[in-house]
């Protein structure tokens, strides 16, 4: 977990959002607190269980409450996992690039 260069917070969108990414936080800040100053993104699963106002009032609550880039997904039915593979591949490469100038 250690060597992680983004963080991506898994939360089911069917529960207490707002609840569940304070106990993630709390859990990774007691494990290491160096672990978020990493790029941190949120994915709010099982979005194809609520309708769309739902999904969006919570995404926007947690956009609120985790200071991240929210997405919400359905990793059952593939909604919205472009948008998040695609976020996860320009932290990656922005890690990456911050990492070779820090050592050049």
């Amino acid at each position: 977990l250690r060597r992680t260069k983004v963080l991506v917070l898994v939360v089911d969108l069917s529960a207490d959002v707002e609840h569940d990414l304070v106990v993630l936080r709390d859990e990774i800040e007691a494990f290491d607190p160096d672990l978020l100053r990493r790029p941190v993104l949120v994915a709010l699963n099982k979005m194809d269980l609520l309708s769309r106002p739902a999904v969006a009032a919570k995404v926007a609550q947690a956009r609120l409450k985790a200071q991240a880039e929210v997405f919400a997904i359905s990793a059952q039915g593939g909604q919205g996992l472009d948008a998040l593979l695609a976020a996860i591949s320009r932290e990656l490469e922005r890690t990456s690039s911050a990492n070779v100038a820090a050592s050049a």
